[in-house]
């Protein structure tokens, strides 16, 4: 599943016909052609293809899909006759964009009940609905180890070794650094003379999930890292990727049918053997799980 708006990349293998790998191919080498289904017809877009070497004979393909959700298909030829080439087509399902802005909750009333139908008609649901949207972004973030919502961050993030290479942020994607600073006086100073210039001493991840250092910055033989980096970035979602929200819809769901059968309690109702506060872990489905750890960041301290 593709998602709206994010590189598309898939991998080309190039063989000659004696099956010998041919490299320092471009894009003129090739003559792609990119379409995507609307309705029954398949129709040109203007989305645009391109094409660099790996190595080996293998090079990416790449193109980001700006209509969903649709299928879109990409197929590549060589212009010579004398390369082959496998594969050569490929197919995208690209998902539908989200309604919901992040931030402050993953999912809003309005969206789980249009998410669910009759499940959740009129307004007997509501109070519980809304009091599970807090709940059910504070667990997806805790257990993810980030925050989704984009906004403006000052962190600092620890070196993960004596040769520091990449520092990892609690609010990707990464949309702008604002600044980086790294020192190693006691106490530390964040100033002109240890402020980093992107492009020159680190960049940032294609996919806005990083800080990488372009030239490695050895730290061995300093006892004490703690507050040696300082990063200020704008970072996290302006859209709630869609299977995140559904994810949470999901649980939501969950809960409130439990909570009508009495399967669990629900927060602030009591019952002869007790009460049960919010949201337990047996109310993550598997398939909201699954998502949840596909968006998990490492953690760090």
């Amino acid at each position: 599943m593709a998602q709206l708006n994010s590189e598309v990349r898939h991998l080309l293998r190039v063989r000659d016909l004696t099956g010998a790998v041919v490299t320092g191919l471009t894009l003129a080498n090739f003559t792609p052609t990119l379409r995507r289904r609307s309705g029954s017809a398949i129709v040109s877009t203007t989305e645009t293809v391109g094409v660099s070497e790996i190595g080996g004979g293998d090079y990416w393909v790449f193109y980001t899909p700006t209509i969903a959700a649709t299928l879109y298909q990409l197929k590549i030829v060589p212009v010579s006759a004398e390369h082959a080439i496998y594969p050569d087509e490929w197919q995208d399902d690209v998902e539908a964009a989200s309604t919901a802005t992040a931030g402050p909750y993953l999912t809003t009333l309005a969206n789980v009940k249009a998410a669910f139908g009759s499940a959740f008609k009129g307004t007997d649901q509501d109070a519980r609905i809304s009091a599970l949207l807090p709940q059910v972004t504070a667990l997806f973030q805790r257990y993810c180890n980030r925050i989704f919502a984009q906004g403006t961050a000052t962190e600092y993030p620890p070196f993960l070794s004596g040769c520091a290479r990449v520092l990892l942020v609690n609010r990707p994607p990464i949309v702008t650094v604002t600044s980086l600073h790294v020192s190693l006086a006691i106490p530390r100073v964040y100033d002109a003379t240890t402020l980093l210039v992107e492009g020159t001493d680190f960049i940032v991840s294609e996919d806005g999930q990083w800080v990488e250092f372009v030239t490695p910055r050895y730290l061995n033989g300093y006892t004490t890292m703690a507050r040696a980096s300082r990063i200020v970035y704008v970072g996290g979602y302006a859209i709630i990727p869609e299977d995140l929200e559904r994810a949470a819809q999901e649980v939501i769901a969950v809960k409130c049918s439990k909570s009508a059968g009495d399967l669990y309690h629900f927060t602030g109702v009591s019952r002869d053997d007790g009460s049960m506060q919010g949201l337990r872990w047996d109310d993550i489905t598997p398939s909201a799980l699954e998502v949840m750890d596909a968006y998990r960041l490492r953690a760090i301290s």
